[in-house]
C-alpha cells in the first residue's frame, strides 16, 4: 500500500473565476457565513489576506470532530492557483505532509475549481483523506450559492422615482 498519493475532484461554478479565486484567496473568512456547518474560523496569522506566503489557521469540522489546520499559502494570480500547505494541524497526526491545491478555470458561462489534495500518510494504517475531500467539495456548492447571491445583488437595477 502506497504511502503517498492524491484525491481529485472538479466542482462547477455558476460564478466566474475571477470571483472563485478572489474568494478562496482574499476573503475565505467568509466561510464562516456562507458553510457554518464545517467551517467555525479562518484567521490570518502571518502576511495579508491573498498575499503569496500568508498563513492562515482553519478551524472546522471533521468527522463531525473539531479540527484545525494551520496553512502556509503560495498564491499564482496568473494561473488562478493556490496550495495551502499544512504547517500544524489536526491532519498531520495521521499525514507526514499534507497539501490542498486549487486551481480555478473559466468557462463560458461560470467556472471549474479544480480540488487536488496530496499528502504522505504516516503508515500503512492510515486511511486516504476522504472526509476532508468531502468537506472541500461540499463547501463549493455554499460558496457558489454565495457568489452567485452576490453578483445578482450588486447588479440588480436601482428603483428610480419621478
Amino acid at each position: 500500500m502506497a504511502l503517498s498519493g492524491q484525491m481529485k475532484a472538479d466542482v462547477e461554478f455558476k460564478a466566474p473565476a475571477d470571483k472563485v479565486f478572489e474568494f478562496y484567496t482574499l476573503t475565505p473568512y467568509h466561510m464562516t457565513k456562507t458553510s457554518p456547518k464545517y467551517i467555525q474560523s479562518v484567521d490570518l496569522l502571518e502576511g495579508q489576506w491573498g498575499k503569496d506566503g500568508c498563513v492562515y489557521n482553519w478551524n472546522f469540522l471533521l468527522d463531525g470532530k473539531t479540527a484545525f489546520n494551520m496553512e502556509k499559502v503560495a498564491i499564482d494570480d496568473k494561473s488562478k492557483s493556490v496550495t495551502y500547505k499544512t504547517i500544524e494541524g489536526t491532519v498531520l497526526k495521521m499525514f507526514k505532509s499534507f497539501k490542498i491545491c486549487i486551481e480555478v478555470t473559466p468557462r463560458d458561462e461560470g467556472s471549474v475549481l479544480h480540488w487536488t489534495l496530496e499528502y504522505e500518510k504516516l503508515n500503512a494504517n492510515v486511511e486516504d483523506p476522504k472526509p476532508m475531500l468531502h468537506v472541500v467539495v461540499d463547501t463549493c456548492k455554499d460558496v457558489d450559492a454565495h457568489l452567485t447571491q452576490q453578483a445578482t445583488t450588486h447588479s440588480s437595477p436601482q428603483l428610480q422615482c419621478n
